[in-house]
């Protein structure tokens, strides 16, 4: 018995031995097999799992936790609907021995919301995702990576549902947690604000999307040094965005950064590398280089070929992007090639229902409809919604997209119903009722679906002549202007509303078109009404500015609170000001010192933001103050007109030109077709009154072929701009232009075609009849004739000299690039100091520190200096002053540094070159020297269009003082003094006398005043009461 006792022990100690090390050699499997996974070695991964689950189930049974791990760790080297189903049975296990809080269901969970990321499938990622938060949030106290990841893939999820603001909220709990438990310099860290970059730049906040993504890669080049993917993934993202912003040249530099990153670590077949290639091809299709956009598609196609095989939806987007560079080359047959190719690709990959392939059948469907093969886009259209809804719900972006799209295309066929179905579920889908913005998913299919209802009632109404339908179209024309208000007052970031600015021109131009239609049908007050919509959306970013100073002073904000704005505004113009001296050094966006201010800049543009959000919550009368955006009316802009003069003002559209024409007794719109360049035309007329004069060589034939485009083009503009107003126009203009018109001098436009092209002193130019000012819009106008000022003496004038050799041996295009030597600048000045008096500074002592501490002083500052345009950046255009020598200051005033400055100026001349010229921002206008002044306090300003010549610059300004001085309105007195210089010149050409435009008040200015001489006669009536008391003690 005893003998059979240890016989049995010695057998059952061998067997447990033998499943011991059975199972110790399945747990040296799993954790093999999990550190292939890590290095993305799947295959031997999950066959060395495999082998681990079979030991566990031989040895221990189909029903143990080991089980359950395997077949995670299997699940784990497998894709798609396989691994879901290996998760499902790993699942099973589980669910039989544990309690579902047990931390081991958190990762299974997490990692099947992954897997149906990668199917599009959002609800089931965010569904999965929350239970494994819900695991780890009762598991960790809170603080834990797992806690971050899952509110990081939330916000991913929420991001691609189109629900943005919900994936910020979950973003920014997952920075909150990497930032406790990493501190600032943290993958981690990076990666959450690389997603918050992307989910602003959906929102269509590029600039907050910027910031975020440099401040990635701020911490990626720490962490990882200059040549790893995750910097050439920032670098891409920052592409993308500048693209979006249409700074495409910027664009490119960083694809190609990211590229020679990628073809450094991967070599040139690998898809990243790939990935640079197509973006690329983005940027020069976005540029209109279709040809080198269609070279970088190709390559990304091949390497993609290679990489992955035929079937892979990175070759689809290939074809695809091939299809939409053949359709913006009207190769509509080869496009549909590609895009088939696409979409048969995406279908074999994800199958039928799928975003990417919904997408796939929209492109197609833009092709048809380019084509005018509007059943077959219909039919596409209906596919791709059929798809949106079954993955998305009725509610997303894409799906309103999808409805918009759709009911195009019955407009294009008059189906006119169907499509005005289509446009009401767009509507639906984007979540807009009842003028409730706030919910709207996004804004620019908001703005589309509003267009096309308009394009909607127009045509319905001119197929019917049904007054009903015209009556709808003035109800849709209502709420676009609330939601174009809401735009403007709900944009803090001066970019963003700039970028905001260009989109919604196209459907104010719908606005207008149907209330003119409606005017002219029976209801002329609407007429007024268009001005009204027209005032309210130009140079909006100007009046915004404006007000917002206003509203600081008047809405009983603290005192504190005003320094702190006042400082923010200071530090950001400061360091946004270092970021661009060093960027124009040549310094690459990407160096460490310009990374390190684009941080400081973003931190205070947030922290700027933030201020204005609590003074809209604290303090509500600031907040309607700012956002009273109350315009004048036509009475009152007749009211403000002498009797010989009228106000033009324009608005530029895609298709029309209106002209509104105001007279102190009438008034009158006038729609002018745009079936003529207006643009190349403007341009034209530029470059033949400078061309000549600044391009070095030039011939007497191309003398006279620049006479003759002139003439033409002039004479053209003249036929378009003014003869279409059948109101008798009066002596005196004010013009209020829009656009490109913003660049052209009225004065140079010809009444008539001159019957002697070589005399050009007989030209009809529209200056012998006319004198004309100009205004950024009527009711800034207003605002800047009811300035009231406070300044203690009259004139003040600065001519600094430069180093180099006198402008008048140079060419002008030099000049531009350089600061050469004015010859004639001093003599400008103390020429008019001589005639009216006042003070002066120039030479070395004209610096910028003695402009900033006197030109708060005096009602009349002038400036005759070097100046230059930016039409890049406008912020940058600047005016140019001596050198001080400290090395803070680079003798520059920039634009920006005008939105901190406060002046008591009547008028400011800027006889300097371009000072009116500068960036066009589409419903903006120019962003110009003259503008900053308008905006520091400026009730008057005089600036030129163009590189000025100095010698006939001095003679102007000495007439137009003469004028001034003899109690001429400024205007008057600018027109007479071009006239005289007409009359005695031997070179009449525009270019000469022609750059200089007034803007704004032209009422007369005070000259003298006795406030010039009040330090002599406070002394004389100290004098004469000392005299008194004297005599009278002597009495």
């Amino acid at each position: 018995m005893r003998t059979f006792l240890i016989g049995f022990f010695l057998l059952f100690s061998g067997w447990c031995l033998g499943q011991e090390l059975d199972t110790a050699l399945a747990r040296v499997y799993l954790d093999s097999a999990k550190v292939l996974i890590g290095k993305e070695d799947y295959n031997i991964a999950f066959l060395l799992a495999e082998k681990a689950k079979r030991i566990y189930e031989q040895r221990l049974g189909d029903k143990t936790v080991e089980v359950a791990d395997a077949l995670h760790q299997m699940g784990r080297c497998k894709s798609g609907d396989e691994a879901l189903e290996i998760y499902a049975k790993s699942l099973h296990v589980r669910k039989a021995l544990l309690n579902e809080t047990h931390l081991s269901f958190a990762n299974t969970y997490y990692n099947i919301g992954m897997l149906y990321d990668e199917k599009g499938d959002f609800e089931q990622v965010i569904n999965y995702t929350e239970k494994a938060l819900d695991i780890w949030l009762k598991n960790y106290a809170g603080n834990h990576p797992d806690v971050a990841d899952a509110y990081n893939n939330l916000g991913r999820a929420y991001d691609s549902k189109g629900e943005f603001e919900k994936a910020l909220g979950y973003y920014k709990k997952a920075l909150k947690i990497y930032l406790k438990i990493h501190g600032g310099d943290h993958p981690d860290v990076a990666d959450v604000y690389n997603n918050l970059g992307i989910t602003y730049y959906s929102k269509g906040e590029f600039d907050k999307a910027l910031g975020y993504y440099e401040k990635a890669l701020q911490i990626y080049l720490k962490v990882y040094g200059e040549n790893h993917p995750n910097l050439a993934m920032s670098y891409n993202n920052l592409g993308v965005t500048y693209e979006s912003k249409g700074e495409y040249d910027k664009a490119l530099g960083y694809y190609e950064k990211a590229l020679k990153i990628r073809i450094r670590v991967y070599g040139g077949d690998h898809p990243d590398v790939a990935t640079a290639y197509n973006n690329l091809g983005v940027t020069y299709d976005s540029k209109g280089e279709y040809d080198k956009a269609l070279g970088y598609y190709e390559k990304a196609l091949k390497i993609r070929i290679r990489v992955y095989g035929r079937d892979h939806p990175d070759v689809a987007t290939a074809y695809n992007n091939l299809g939409v560079t053949y359709e913006s080359k009207g190769e509509y047959d080869k496009a549909l090639g590609y895009k088939e190719k696409a979409l048969k690709i995406r279908i074999r990959v994800y199958g039928g229902n799928h975003p990417d392939v919904a997408t796939a059948y929209n492109n197609l469907g833009n092709t048809y409809e380019s084509k005018r093969e509007y059943d077959k886009a219909l039919g596409n259209y209906e596919r791709a919604l059929k798809i949106y809804l079954k993955g998305y719900g009725g509610n997303h972006p894409d799906v309103a997209m999808a409805y918009n799209n759709l009911g195009y295309g019955y407009l294009n066929k008059s189906q006119f119903d169907l499509a005005g179905n289509c446009f009401q579920k767009a509507l639906s889908a984007n979540n807009y009722e009842n003028l409730n913005f706030d919910e709207v998913l996004s804004n620019n299919e908001l703005l589309s679906t509003f267009e096309n209802l308009l394009i909607l009632g127009i045509n319905r109404y001119n197929a019917t002549q049904n007054w009903q339908y015209l009556e709808k179209a003035v109800e849709v024309a209502e709420q676009s202007l609330h939601f174009l208000n809401y735009l403007q007052s709900h944009y803090i970031n001066k970019e963003n509303k700039l970028v905001w600015n260009g989109k919604v021109r196209s459907l104010l131009e719908q606005v207008l078109l149907v209330s003119l239609i409606k005017a002219e049908k029976g209801e002329p007050d609407l007429k007024k009404e268009m001005l009204s919509y027209t005032e309210q959306n130009k140079s909006t970013i100007l009046k915004a500015q404006l007000k917002d100073v206003e509203a600081l002073k008047f809405a009983g904000v603290p005192e504190e609170i005003l320094e702190q704005e006042n400082d923010l505004r200071i530090n950001i113009t400061y360091y946004d000001k270092k970021r661009q001296e060093k960027l124009g050094q040549g310094i690459g966006e990407t160096d460490s010192s310009i990374l390190s201010l684009s941080g400081k800049l973003f931190a205070l543009k947030q922290d700027y933001e933030f201020l204005q959000q609590t003074l809209k919550s604290k303090y509500p009368e600031y907040f309607r103050l700012k956002y009273d955006y109350a315009v004048v009316d036509v009475k009152e802009i007749q009211e403000g007109l002498q009797s010989n003069q009228a106000l033009i003002e324009y608005f530029t559209g895609d298709s029309s030109l209106f002209i509104f024409t105001i007279t102190p007794r009438d008034f009158e719109v006038y729609e002018v077709k745009k079936n003529f360049p207006l643009e190349k035309w403007v341009q034209e007329l530029r470059e033949s009154i400078y061309r000549y004069w600044v391009v070095p060589d030039q011939s007497l034939d191309s003398y006279k072929e620049g006479n003759r485009k002139y003439a033409d083009v002039a004479y053209k503009l003249y036929q378009k701009l003014v003869a279409p107003i059948t109101l008798e126009l009066p002596e005196r203009l004010i013009v209020v232009p829009d656009g490109v018109l913003g660049y052209l001098p009225f004065d140079v436009l010809l009444t008539q075609r001159p019957d002697d092209l070589e005399n050009l002193k007989t030209y009809p130019y529209l200056l012998k009849e006319h004198q004309v000012s100009y205004a950024y819009s009527a009711t800034l106008l207003e605002e800047m004739r009811n300035k009231k000022h406070k300044a203690t003496k009259s004139f003040f004038a600065m001519a600094p000299s430069f180093p180099g050799e006198p402008i008048a041996s140079r060419n002008i295009t030099d000049i531009r690039r350089s600061l050469g030597k004015l010859r004639f600048n001093k003599e400008e000045v103390e020429d008019i100091r001589q005639l009216i008096g006042g003070d002066i500074i120039t030479g070395e002592q004209a610096t910028l520190a003695s402009f900033l501490k006197n030109a708060g002083k005096y009602r009349i500052l002038h400036l005759s200096t070097h100046g230059k345009a930016d039409d890049r950046v406008g912020d940058y255009s600047f005016l140019a002053f001596h050198l001080s020598g400290d090395s803070l200051d680079n003798g520059k005033l920039y634009i920006r540094d005008l939105y901190n400055l406060r002046l008591n100026a009547d008028m400011v001349v800027l006889s300097a070159c371009e000072t009116g010229f500068g960036e066009l921002q589409r419903g903006e206008g120019i962003l110009s020297m003259a503008r900053g002044f308008a905006f520091a306090g400026a009730k008057s300003i005089v600036n030129s269009l163009w590189s000025v010549d100095d010698k006939s610059t001095k003679e102007i300004m000495a007439r137009f003082y003469y004028h001034l001085k003899k109690g001429k309105d400024k205007d008057a007195a600018l027109r007479l003094a071009k006239l005289d210089y007409l009359e005695h010149t031997n070179r009449p050409d525009p270019f000469f006398w022609a750059a200089f435009v007034p803007v704004g008040d032209m009422s007369p200015v005070k000259l003298n005043s006795v406030w010039d001489y009040w330090p002599w006669l406070l002394l004389a009536g100290s004098a004469v009461l000392l005299y008194i008391f004297l005599y009278r003690r002597k009495k």
